[in-house]
């Protein structure tokens, strides 16, 4: 991935804010230097930026990047109005007492027209590389696909991801995921299936082929995965389910594809996958996408869903408790009940891609509620419950799913949002 950083210039030797001596040239070096330690899968290249046409120069130059970092090595702003306006990403980076007063007059200008740049002024390196993860991310997104299986025409929905993240949909049918769970040799399967029962908990309700159809579904859903050279997974499974259009649930599947660094996503929601997939590329860590339960006695909301990570930091971090049981709604097939990490910090968030806007919220995890309603893992969390029920699909488009995250993630996902021109809904403000 390439990503310029067009570094705005001021002469040397010459009356000037900060001083007559800065050596604009040098300190953009020395500050792309820094972004390639940060982030060294990623290419940055440095473009000066001496005058108001350079801007245009910079746009052709760059056609298909996911954006600009702007390193403001002195306060002029040469060429950023062409960028804006054009619909590019930039990330302001101020180099402090020097670019101070283009990062807050060209900030405030370009935020008041709604362009798609955020700005960083911070002695702290840290909060630069914030800033620039959601532009790596937005990159990686637009380099991903999805696979879904859902009935219908996905047409209208594939042109909007496309146009607006760049990313890849393809659509297939439960035929040809059956046709693919056919070929699973059943040793695998097997193998899998003797894992998950030897590290889990326990096993309520499901029987030994229970958790072995759902083995060699998750064996399909790789296959095809590789097949179609897909980052994620959703299927419209109780759909599929009821119509009796797959034998097993795929939800055991799901918990490994994301246990290992892949994605799987219940129900056909392209929204919680791209959540799911923005979360990924940012920090890599899985989603729990769930249905919410908002308990105002408590201040607590409980996300409740038959499917959940059993590996919260990502592929190479703790592996929490779980055991096996049947799905909820129906007391058939395998899925899994994950015990989550308490007392940490999680963001809970929604893309619409159809509505353009994104919901967030954040909690502290308390407690792993054991309930017989409901889907199989409920986490609560503390929140502002009386702001979160008032805000609650103030704006179309998010319906009841939401994807919830360890860590806490607030900053970059406003961050998305304004880099994306989506309309943001803070639920708990």
């Amino acid at each position: 991935m390439k990503i310029p950083v067009v570094v705005i210039w001021g002469p040397k030797g010459q009356p000037t804010w900060p001083h007559p001596y800065l050596d604009c040239e040098a300190s953009g070096k020395e500050f792309v230097t820094k972004l390639a330690s940060a982030f060294p899968d990623v290419e940055f290249v440095m473009e000066l930026a001496k005058t108001d046409a350079d801007g245009e120069r910079i746009l052709k130059k760059y056609p298909e990047v996911s954006g600009f970092v702007v390193y403001l090595a002195t306060h002029r702003s040469w060429g950023l109005d062409t960028l804006a306006q054009a619909g590019a990403r930039l990330v302001l980076v101020d180099q402090m007492y020097a670019g101070s007063g283009g990062l807050l007059c060209f900030g405030a200008a370009a935020r008041n027209r709604g362009d798609k740049v955020i700005a960083v002024g911070s002695s702290n390196f840290e909060d630069v590389t914030r800033a620039v993860n959601v532009l790596v991310a937005l990159g990686k997104m637009a380099e991903s696909k999805i696979l879904v299986y859902r009935d219908g025409d996905l047409s209208d929905y594939a042109r909007l991801l496309k146009e607006g993240w760049g990313t890849s949909l393809v659509g297939s049918t439960a035929a040809e995921l059956n046709a693919a769970y056919d070929k699973v040799a059943d040793e695998s399967a097997q193998e899998l299936a003797n894992r998950w029962i030897a590290e889990a908990e326990a096993v309520v309700e499901p029987t030994e082929e229970d958790i072995f159809k759902a083995a060699k579904l998750y064996f399909a859903m790789s296959a095809e995965m590789e097949r179609y050279g897909a980052d994620a997974v959703t299927i419209d499974c109780l759909t599929y389910i009821y119509g009796q259009k797959l034998t097993a649930y795929p939800c055991l599947g799901f918990m490994e594809l994301n246990s290992t660094g892949s994605i799987g996503v219940c129900e056909a929601d392209l929204s919680s996958t791209m959540s799911f997939l923005f979360l990924k590329h940012l920090i890599g860590r899985p989603g729990y996408v769930s249905d919410p339960v908002i308990d105002e006695g408590a201040n607590q909301i409980i996300y409740a869903h038959c499917v959940a990570t059993i590996k919260p930091y990502g592929p190479s971090g703790l592996q929490v408790p779980y055991t096996i049981r049947s799905h909820a709604e129906d007391d058939k097939g395998a899925s899994v009940q994950s015990f989550l990490p308490l007392g940490q910090m999680v963001t809970t968030l929604e893309i619409s891609v159809e509505h353009k806007g994104i919901t967030v919220h954040t909690g502290k995890s308390v407690a792993n509620v054991v309930e017989p309603k409901a889907c199989r893992t409920k986490l609560a969390c503390e929140v502002n419950t009386e702001r979160i029920l008032e805000n609650w699909n103030i704006a179309p488009g998010f319906g009841w799913h939401r994807v919830t995250c360890y860590g806490d993630l607030r900053r970059e996902v406003k961050y998305l949002a304004k880099l994306q021109g989506y309309r943001l809904v803070e639920e708990d403000k």
